[in-house]
C-alpha cells in the first residue's frame, strides 16, 4: 500500500463519515466527531504490527555491531537448542531463521522468569534441535517466535548496555532478566562461559549456510544439524514447570539458575530418553 492511495483512503473516509454524522448530529458536533473517528482509525493503523518478546527500543542511534568473539579452532561446533514457538500455519514448515533460541538453562530462565510470554505470545510449542554453529558470535538480535521471523539488529540489555547485530553471525549473551532472581547481570555475556544462568543465541537468515557449505566460509555462520523433537508446552505444565520454576537457585554472576526446569526440558523432548513427551508431527524448513 502506497502513501498515495492510503492517505486517499483516508480522505475518502473521513469525507463519508462527516456526511453522515451531521446529516444525523448537525454541522458542528458531526465534524467534531468525524476528526475523533479519524484520529483513532490513524492511531489503530499506526500501531498495528508483529509484536517480539523484546520490544524495540526507541532513542539514541545504536553503536556500531560488536566485534565478534574469537572463536573456537576448528571454528564450529554443534549446540543443543531449545525453541519456545507457535504451532505453524496448516501445511507450513517451521523455520529456524531469524529466531532466538537457548541452551537447556537459558530456556529454562525463559520459561521461568518469563512465563506470561510462553501464553502472550502463543508459545505452544518447544522444539529440541542440534545446530552447528561458528562460534565467532556477534551481538545478540531480538527476534520474534513467529514465522516468518523478524529480528532487531540492536537489543538492549538491563543497564542500558547494547548488543548490535552483524544481521550474519550467530548472536549470543547470557541468559538475564530484569532483576527477577538475584542481582542484575549487566554484561553481555557474548563470549563468556555462562556456565551459570545460560546462553541465549539468535540466528539471522543472512547466515543460514546452503547445501553443501561449511559452516564459517562465505557468511555461512549456521546450519540445522538434527531435529530432536517437538513437543507441546501443556506437557510441561503437566510435568511440574511451575514446580521446577520455583527451585531457582540465586548464583553469584548474578540472576538464577534454573537447574531443576532445564533438566525437565531436556527429558521432555529426548527422544531416548526414559519418559519424553508425546511427539507433534511437523515439517521442518532445514
Amino acid at each position: 500500500v502506497t502513501i498515495a492511495s492510503a492517505s486517499g483512503a483516508f480522505l475518502l473516509f473521513f469525507r463519508v463519515t462527516l456526511k453522515a454524522l451531521t446529516f444525523r448530529f448537525g454541522m458542528r458536533i458531526g465534524t467534531l466527531a468525524a476528526v475523533v473517528v479519524l484520529a483513532a482509525t490513524v492511531a489503530t493503523a499506526s500501531w498495528s504490527g508483529t509484536a517480539s518478546r523484546r520490544p524495540s527500543q526507541r532513542g539514541p542511534p545504536l553503536p556500531p555491531p560488536a566485534p565478534l568473539c574469537p572463536g573456537t579452532t576448528p571454528p564450529s561446533s554443534v549446540l543443543s537448542l531449545y525453541f519456545f514457538h507457535p504451532a505453524p500455519k496448516q501445511g507450513a514448515a517451521l523455520s529456524f531463521a531469524n529466531h532466538d533460541m537457548a541452551d537447556a538453562l537459558g530456556d529454562a530462565l525463559f520459561a521461568c522468569a518469563d512465563r506470561f510470554s510462553l501464553t502472550k505470545f502463543n508459545d505452544a510449542l518447544l522444539t529440541f534441535v542440534s545446530i552447528e554453529v561458528d562460534t565467532r558470535f556477534g551481538g545478540y538480535a531480538s527476534c520474534t517466535d513467529t514465522d516468518p521471523g523478524v529480528c532487531e539488529i540492536g537489543a538492549k540489555l538491563p543497564g542500558s548496555l547494547d548488543i548490535v547485530s552483524n544481521n550474519v553471525s550467530v548472536g549470543r549473551h547470557v541468559a538475564t532478566f530484569w532483576k527477577i532472581c538475584g542481582k542484575q547481570i549487566n554484561e553481555t555475556g557474548q563470549c563468556t562461559p555462562n556456565v551459570d544462568t545460560g546462553s541465549w543465541y539468535s540466528f539471522p537468515v543472512k547466515g543460514q549456510c546452503s547445501q553443501g557449505m561449511l559452516v564459517g566460509t562465505n557468511n555461512c555462520t549456521w546450519k540445522v544439524q538434527t531435529v530432536h523433537r517437538t513437543v507441546e508446552t501443556a506437557c510441561l505444565f503437566h510435568r511440574g514447570l511451575n514446580a521446577s520454576c520455583d527451585d531457582a537457585v540465586p548464583v553469584n554472576t548474578g540472576g538464577c539458575a534454573y537447574r531443576g526446569t532445564a533438566q525437565l526440558l531436556q527429558n521432555a523432548t529426548n527422544p531416548a530418553g526414559l519418559n519424553p513427551c508425546p511427539p507433534v508431527l511437523l515439517n521442518y524448513t532445514l
